[in-house]
């Protein structure tokens, strides 16, 4: 209808100039400055320019239509595609649901969830998003022993991965989540949790003796969400997730430890160390050893990998002080995807602060000087409760003293 009507005003205007105004013609005057003409001329030019840029911007969504269609676009073209409003919606969709390259399901994701942010979508788009981009990632093993003691950790990750925080687009924080796991054998985790923002994220342990026989054993993921910053707020029930495991009584707890040899246990004692804490005497750090004393500005452990094989191990602290050495727990370390799967290029530092992790109300330590050092024991509970782990170094790792203070808290 708007390009009739221009038609029309540019036919007008023709035939008035062509024609113009006797009053005009005696004047002198140029007939587009006429009045009766200069109004028309400027409706045409209001009406041709409006015209003008819907038609190329009608144009430039249509080509970004077809960019989306063909599937060879990229990250940063699909993202921008979220200019053009509802008129690339049901590409996004597709490309959510069918891309093959998990970056190109994202970036869709995160253009509708800019749009979804400038209230282009209805309240059933704004939940198709929701469940089409709904993923569940299961940290756990596939198979554990039978006649392991301590309890499994499992943890569990959930949600639109994609959504980040960017005040274009919906994020983490505009949507909240609550969940259940059935099938765990635990109460407290076979009922709905409190609705928390941000992304969802369950940790939680069984433990084997809950469970009879070698299984499958079934557990599942139930979780809801709901949106937290519009006035028709609504909430909504999302596919439920299942994972299984086994405990197999053929499997022996050993069979993660690799074979200690001298090449590798001079690896590891090379790669190692603790490393002291400098600090301003304003600025130290205290590490609470018993309910008396504490340890000033407590070194470091630090890790240079990629090592031989994977870590699991529980770390211990002994303090040398007056000729006797006190042994206190103090965490543990764990260290996957180490081992011939890791590329030697890949080097890294990485720190481990120590950290007391039993309760002692008293020790044999006295305020003084003393020495330190670490020792890590492999743990084989430990290893079995992270998936990353896959050839564990079955020996001890002991580090070299180095001096510190006790201070009296």
């Amino acid at each position: 209808m708007t390009r009739y009507f221009i038609a029309f005003l540019f036919a007008q205007v023709v035939s008035r100039g062509v024609g113009g105004s006797a009053r005009a013609r005696r004047r002198g005057v140029p007939w587009w400055l006429d009045s009766r003409n200069f109004v028309f001329l400027a409706l045409g030019l209001l009406l041709g320019i409006g015209g003008g840029r819907k038609l190329w911007r009608d144009w430039k969504a249509g080509r970004a239509t077809r960019r989306l269609e063909h599937g060879d676009v990229a990250v940063s073209e699909i993202l921008d595609s979220a200019r053009f409003g509802r008129s690339v919606l049901f590409e996004l969709f597709r490309l959510l649901a069918e891309a093959p390259d998990a970056a190109i399901r994202d970036a869709a994701g995160r253009a509708i969830a800019r749009l979804w942010k400038q209230d282009e979508l209805v309240a059933e788009e704004e939940q198709a998003l929701v469940k089409r981009g709904f993923s569940v990632a299961w940290n756990a093993r596939k198979r554990y022993p039978r006649n392991l003691k301590a309890p499994i950790p499992i943890s569990v990750d959930y949600g639109l991965m994609f959504l980040r925080v960017d005040p274009d687009e919906i994020g983490p924080d505009d949507l909240a989540w609550s969940h259940r796991i059935t099938g765990a054998r635990r109460a407290s985790l076979e009922t709905f949790g409190p609705w928390r923002n941000g992304a969802g994220r369950l940790e939680f342990e069984i433990h084997p003796t809950d469970f009879i026989g070698e299984g499958p054993h079934r557990l599942a993921l139930e979780s809801r969400v709901r949106t937290v910053f519009q006035s028709n707020a609504w909430e909504c029930e999302l596919p439920k997730t299942a994972f299984t495991f086994e405990l197999d009584p053929g499997l022996d707890p050993e069979s993660l430890a690799s074979t200690a040899d001298d090449t590798r246990r001079a690896a590891f004692q090379a790669a190692i160390r603790l490393e002291p804490k400098e600090h301003a005497e304003e600025d130290d750090v205290f590490l609470p050893l018993d309910s008396e004393v504490a340890l000033r500005n407590p070194p470091v452990i630090v890790v240079v990998t990629p090592l031989p094989c994977d870590l699991a191990h529980r770390v211990l602290i002994e303090i040398e002080c007056d000729g006797s050495v006190e042994t206190l727990e103090a965490g543990s370390i764990a260290l996957g995807g180490q081992g011939h799967g890791a590329r030697s290029n890949d080097r890294a530092e990485m720190r481990f602060p120590l950290k007391i992790t039993e309760n002692r109300t008293a020790t044999k330590l006295e305020p003084e000087s003393a020495r330190l050092r670490t020792r890590l024991v492999a743990d084989l509970e430990l290893a079995w409760g992270d998936p990353s782990i896959r050839s564990l170094w079955p020996d001890s790792i002991s580090v070299d003293w180095i001096d510190v203070q006790i201070v009296r808290r």
